[in-house]
């Protein structure tokens, strides 16, 4: 059976080191929704990245009241350091019928020592 080479995104052949660690760099996620029934349309987004000195999880979703276009949603994110120890998390909630402050009415944001 031939041998497979694992390359990276610009074509260059890894070492089975770069191989193994590289199993997962990057993953993305979207789904998107209607209901009629409920008046109500909805998107989450979310992901993660895997690279060393970028690791990084984030969500992003909404929904839509169909009759007034009114939107509401909320989206976090979190960092690491190369050893998986939080360094970061970001979260907010929001809803356009605020539209004080972009309509942004909760936000944390939090650091920690690496």
């Amino acid at each position: 059976m031939p041998t497979v080479k694992k390359r990276d995104e610009f074509g260059n052949e890894l070492s089975e080191d770069e191989s193994v660690a590289s199993e997962l760099s990057e993953c993305n996620c979207e789904k998107w929704g209607r209901n009629e029934d409920a008046n109500e349309e909805w998107n989450e987004k979310w992901g993660e990245l895997h690279r060393a000195g970028q690791k990084q999880k984030w969500c992003d979703k909404w929904t839509m009241e169909l009759s007034t276009g009114l939107k509401k949603g909320e989206n976090w994110g979190q960092t690491y350091n190369d050893h998986y120890d939080m360094k970061e998390h970001w979260a907010e909630k929001w809803d356009n019928r605020h539209p004080e402050n972009d309509g942004v009415y909760e936000k944390r944001h939090e650091y920690w020592a690496s």
